[in-house]
């Protein structure tokens, strides 16, 4: 484990003794061969060189020390900010937004059916509530966060290192 007692999966375990090999489980946890007096190694990305003599038969505990790693500056900015001032830039350049996805409107219950309704001379909408009544509205919706978490999903698997969720215990 680490020195902040989080499991570490995937960590090399060496008998100097024997030369035999294995790897820590998801859990952190591992099994190898050794005899009273072997050195055992333990070895991972990101984490300083581990090391203990067996002196006894006993479950043993090993924590290895992170090392620490040097990034990149961050900037931080005001995300509300920052897109006040794109839009601002854009009204002042005279571009016209970018273009939205191009999807269905799904009818919505109270705005497409019963506001109609109350207005004078009441106004029907028999594809809203066609949509509504059929469920076609609830299933654009759910495919719509279905494509959009996608979307993230995808993004995420393209851009973020995958040792980052195997450090986390996400498979």
């Amino acid at each position: 484990m680490s020195e902040d007692e989080v499991l570490i999966p995937k960590v090399l375990i060496v008998n100097m003794t024997t030369n035999q090999k294995t790897y820590s489980d998801s859990y952190g946890k591992f099994s190898i061969d050794a005899n009273i007096g072997d050195e055992i190694r333990f070895a991972k990305e990101s984490y300083r060189l581990g090391k203990i003599v067996i002196t006894s038969n006993n479950f043993q505990v090993v924590k290895l020390e992170k090392i620490p790693q040097e990034i990149e500056g961050v900037k931080i900015i005001n995300k509300n900010l920052a897109e006040s001032q794109e839009e601002k830039l854009r009204k002042d350049i005279g571009l016209p937004k970018g273009p939205e996805k191009p999807r269905e409107k799904p009818a919505d219950a109270v705005d497409d059916i019963v506001k109609p309704l109350i207005r004078i001379p009441p106004m029907v909408n028999v594809q809203a509530i066609y949509d509504v009544v059929s469920g076609k509205s609830k299933r654009l919706r759910r495919l719509y966060k279905y494509e959009d978490l996608q979307e993230g999903l995808a993004w995420i698997q393209n851009n973020v290192d995958l040792e980052y969720f195997a450090e986390a215990g996400i498979s």
